[in-house]
C-alpha cells in the first residue's frame, strides 16, 4: 500500500511504497532546473523521512526527460545569496553540506541529463543507479563558477584525484559508461529498468536491520569526512551499542531459523 503527498508547488512529490519514501523532482518543463521551490521541496521531504522511523531509505528521482541539468541561472544569483543570509541549521541541506544531515540512506536514480548542482544533490545521496545515455558533469567551471554544491569534495571521494580534477577543472561531460568506470555512479542500466532497480536496492536495504544500516553508514561518512582515527573510534563506540540490541538476538535466531530478520530498530 502506497500514499501519496503533493506539495502545492507541484516541484517535489512523495510517494511511501512499503518502508521506502520515494522523492520525486517534478519540474519537467524546466529540465528539474533547481529553484527556491524544488530545493526546499528536496529539504522538507528529507526532513520528513528522517522524522518517521518506519522509513528506512529513500529514492530520489525525477520526472521528464533529465534528472536535472542544476541550477536555474535566472534565480542562482538570488538563490546563494538567500542561502548565505539565511543559512539554518536545522534544515535539511539537498546538498549535504550545511544544518543537519541524514541519518538514513539515500538511492538516486539519474537519467537524461544529470548536471551541476543536479549532479551534486545526487552526489549527496549514498548509492548512484544510471540509466544508459545519462550525461554527467560539472560545467561550472566555463560559466565562471566552480562546483560549490558539494562536488568539489565528493567527486574525489569517489573517484580519486586525478580522475575528480579531470572533469572538475574542465567542466567537460562525461557519459555513464565512463562515470561507472571511475566509480561516479554504481549500477548502469536501461531507461525502462530504472525505476525497479533502484527501487529494489532501496527495499534491500529497507528490510535490513535499521540501527545495523544506520551505524554502518555513520562509521563509512566519519571514514571519508574525518579520517581514519575518527572512524575507528566512532566504530568502537557503536559496536559496543549494537551487540547489545534486540535487532542482533532476532538476527542470530533468524539465521537458525532460516527466514528473514524481523527487525524493530533497537
Amino acid at each position: 500500500m502506497s500514499t501519496e503527498e503533493n506539495r502545492p508547488d507541484g516541484v517535489v512529490r512523495t510517494e511511501v511504497r512499503s518502508n521506502v519514501l520515494v522523492i520525486t523532482l517534478s519540474r519537467p518543463e524546466k529540465l528539474n532546473a533547481l529553484n527556491a521551490n524544488l530545493f526546499d521541496g528536496i529539504s522538507a521531504a528529507y526532513a520528513r523521512y528522517e522524522a518517521d522511523p518506519d522509513l528506512r531509505c529513500a529514492l530520489l528521482r525525477a520526472d521528464g526527460s533529465s534528472f536535472s541539468v542544476g541550477a536555474d541561472l535566472t534565480v542562482l544569483p538570488a538563490m546563494v545569496e538567500a542561502g548565505d543570509e539565511a543559512a539554518d541549521p536545522d534544515r535539511f541541506d539537498p546538498f549535504g553540506l550545511e544544518g543537519r544531515r541524514l541519518s538514513k540512506p539515500v538511492v538516486a536514480a539519474v537519467h537524461g541529463m544529470c548536471l551541476a548542482g543536479g549532479l551534486e544533490i545526487a552526489l549527496a545521496a549514498d548509492i548512484i543507479v544510471a540509466a544508459e545515455g545519462t550525461r554527467l558533469g560539472q560545467p561550472e567551471p566555463v560559466r565562471g563558477l566552480f562546483a560549490f554544491g558539494g562536488a568539489v569534495i565528493r567527486w574525489q571521494q569517489r573517484v580519486g584525484w586525478g580522475n575528480a580534477q579531470r572533469y572538475l577543472l574542465t567542466g567537460d561531460l562525461l557519459g555513464v559508461d565512463e562515470g561507472h568506470r571511475i566509480g561516479l555512479v554504481q549500477e548502469v542500466v536501461p531507461e525502462d529498468q530504472l525505476f525497479d532497480t533502484a527501487f529494489g536496492i532501496a527495499q534491500r536495504i529497507a528490510d535490513a536491520a535499521p540501527l545495523g544500516v544506520r551505524y554502518g553508514l555513520e562509521v563509512s561518512r566519519a571514514a571519508a569526512d574525518q579520517g581514519f582515527e575518527a572512524a575507528v573510534h566512532l566504530l568502537v563506540a557503536r559496536r559496543a551499542e549494537i551487540v547489545r540490541t534486540q535487532d542482533v538476538a532476532e538476527g542470530l535466531q533468524s539465521f537458525m531459523e532460516r527466514r528473514p530478520g524481523r527487525y524493530v530498530g533497537r
